[in-house]
């Protein structure tokens, strides 16, 4: 095979590398036992994402370092374009904007691939990992050394930051307030003007009522005769003609008659009575008028009610 050159001698223990790092990683991912155990894990755990963002960074400053050799290729090859007469480079000027361009194309070519954005991608992402972990090592360090922790200053800029916003409501609120009262003064006071015009107005439209003279103003002061109730006159009632009596006939009184027949003369005497009245036509018309019911003033048929009532 023949001899080699100094460069390409990482490429030759490159395997023998890679052997050791792999052992070395397996001593982090061994189990923790003992006193310690809970320090002894945060500590792997730190130590691994150093381990995984020095790769992820090695990865990343392959891929730039393939870019500048590619810029370089570029670069020689524009070089080369403008060796032929009428384009050469006469100043530094040219010659720097010339490197320019021929690392930007060499840039381009590198960053819009696949392979860069996977190996990119890595490095952010173990990056923030590493950068979580030792953030998490100082607060526990920092706890049990007594001193002010990240996750408390985060804690506390957060109330201040609620209580400057609260304060911002509060004086947006008390501005609104106090626009509103300034609004409903004015409104109170063209109220009050209105009224006031309004009072005016009525006062001139108004026409002036005439003075009283002293003889209304003496008859306005005397008092007024109380008016005497009206007493209803009270209805005549005719009055009643005398009923007639009538004397029944005088019976004989015999000796030789029962006790039975002697019972029996009122009787006799009242059919005696009917049969005249029955003849004779005025003691008919006279009986027939007493028959009938008299009538009644007002006030006799409220005399009448106020009597039942009582009852």
């Amino acid at each position: 095979q023949g001899a080699k050159g100094f460069s390409e001698m990482p490429a030759a223990f490159a395997p023998f590398i890679q052997q050791l790092r792999q052992e070395g990683l397996s001593w982090l991912k061994v189990p923790a036992f003992g006193v310690g155990r809970e320090h002894q894990e945060h500590y792997q755990k730190t130590a691994l994402a150093f381990v995984e963002y020095q790769q992820a960074l090695h990865n990343y400053n392959r891929l730039m370092q393939m870019a500048s050799q590619r810029g370089f290729e570029l670069f020689e090859s524009k070089l080369a374009e403008r060796s032929e007469p009428g384009r050469a480079i006469d100043s530094l000027r040219a010659l720097y904007d010339l490197w320019v361009d021929a690392a930007e194309e060499a840039y381009a070519e590198i960053a819009l691939s696949d392979e860069f954005a996977k190996v990119y991608g890595e490095l952010a992402n173990a990056q923030m990992r590493a950068r979580a972990q030792i953030q998490a090592e100082v607060e526990r360090v920092s706890t049990d050394l007594g001193m002010p922790t990240r996750s408390e200053l985060n804690s506390v800029h957060k109330r201040l930051h609620d209580l400057r916003r609260d304060l911002r409501a509060d004086k947006e609120a008390r501005a609104d307030t106090s626009e509103l009262d300034a609004e409903i003064t004015a409104l109170r006071s063209q109220i009050k003007e209105l009224g006031q015009v309004l009072t005016r107005s009525r006062a001139n439209a108004a026409p002036e009522a005439p003075k009283p003279t002293p003889a209304q103003t003496k008859q306005q002061t005397q008092p007024s005769p109380r008016p005497r109730p009206r007493v209803r006159p009270r209805a005549r009632v005719a009055p009643r003609a005398p009923a007639p009596v009538v004397k029944p006939r005088p019976v004989a009184a015999s000796s030789g008659k029962s006790a039975g027949k002697e019972k029996n003369t009122f009787g006799d005497a009242i059919a005696a009575m009917r049969r005249r009245v029955g003849k004779s036509g005025k003691l008919k018309a006279v009986g027939a008028g007493l028959a009938k019911p008299a009538k009644l003033s007002k006030s006799e048929r409220a005399q009448k009610k106020s009597a039942k009532r009582s009852k």
